[in-house]
């Protein structure tokens, strides 16, 4: 039975801490210190599977994965159902160790503002996993890459910020207002919790983790 340790657990929510650092963060510095190998985890793999399997039941054969740290999303991806995996982060030092994979990789280093696709990738999974509270125009950037895409669907995972995190909430509530107001068709709603288990569950400073998960269809699908 496996028992999570609390100070790999608290990465991410301090790393959320940071949110106006955005641009000032030296994000390949932080990948090479190891400051997100929690990424590499159970909890965080779930998450993963989860993605997966939405981007696999709206028949994309393509997943174009933005904000992607080392890709480890392609890992889970089924090569008899996908061809294509197509990683952008800010950080080059990200994709340094991804997990192995029988897809066609192409990694892309850039932030998400500065991205704009040199081609259509016709009916392909646009991902957007814990990326569009760190920017101010969540929406735009969305529809923007989306357009330019052609995607068939748009998957976007956010975290879940516990109730000690009151700027975090703000802005994860900002992201989903702002995703609301496209008007695009809702295909799917999830929210997945993982609880600690063993020594690290009987902590008060420790809370369980969730993430939500939704599906959408741009309009001209």
């Amino acid at each position: 039975m496996t028992k999570w340790k609390s100070s790999k657990r608290l990465d991410r929510t301090r790393s959320i801490s940071k949110l106006n650092t955005f641009e000032s963060r030296n994000w390949n510095n932080e990948y090479a210190l190891g400051n997100w190998s929690f990424l590499s985890e159970p909890n965080e793999q779930w998450r993963m599977a989860l993605i997966a399997a939405i981007a696999q039941e709206f028949a994309c054969r393509t997943v174009v994965d933005v904000g992607c740290g080392p890709g480890y999303l392609s890992a889970w991806l089924d090569p008899n159902k996908f061809q294509n995996y197509v990683g952008i982060d800010i950080s080059s030092e990200a994709f340094g160790n991804p997990l192995p994979s029988k897809l066609e990789r192409t990694w892309i280093t850039t932030a998400l503002e500065e991205y704009y696709p040199k081609k259509r990738i016709d009916g392909s999974a646009l991902i957007f996993s814990e990326i569009l509270y760190y920017i101010d125009n969540p929406d735009f950037q969305l529809e923007r890459v989306a357009a330019a895409l052609n995607s068939k669907c748009i998957i976007v995972s956010n975290t879940v910020p516990g109730k000690r995190y009151a700027k975090y909430q703000q802005r994860v509530a900002f992201v989903w207002s702002a995703l609301e107001e496209l008007g695009w068709k809702r295909l799917n709603d999830i929210t997945l919790t993982n609880h600690p288990i063993g020594d690290v569950s009987e902590s008060k400073d420790v809370e369980p983790t969730s993430w939500r998960i939704t599906a959408f269809r741009p309009h001209d699908e």
